[in-house]
């Protein structure tokens, strides 16, 4: 079975990290940038699975279930501790393309919000790709 974690987690991890690193003056130390060979694309699906249901409070067994936006948009409420996005607009269990745009839409408006100038391709992510 493949062990790599779902690319678009990676990067959201990975772009939130980053960000803490820019506008955290205690972190001023950490590198402001993260390449391929960083310890967040070398982590198992279990380990991963693991934290997401333990930070969101979920119950997912497959990381694919990540896929309808929910989790990516609870992700960032948690790391910023505030309603980025408002809870009662996340469709926790999205399953229907629509739903699931909503959800990516909504994180990507969070994103601008909160300055992460970052892409959500929404197309690609729905696909579970």
């Amino acid at each position: 079975e493949n062990q790599q974690t779902s690319p678009p987690l990676q990067c959201l991890l990975l772009e939130l990290q980053e960000r803490e690193a820019r506008t955290n003056p205690t972190n001023m130390s950490r590198r402001e940038s993260f390449g391929i060979h960083d310890q967040a694309f070398h982590v198992g699906r279990a380990e991963l699975l693991q934290w997401i249901n333990s930070l969101l409070g979920l119950h997912y067994t497959k990381v694919e279930q990540c896929a309808n936006g929910a989790a990516y948009c609870l992700m960032l409420n948690a790391t910023f501790q505030e309603d980025v996005i408002g809870p009662r607009k996340i469709l926790i269990e999205a399953k229907l393309q629509h739903d699931i745009v909503k959800n990516y839409k909504l994180l990507q408006a969070a994103f601008t919000k909160k300055g992460i100038n970052k892409y959500v391709d929404v197309e690609r992510l729905v696909k579970a790709k």
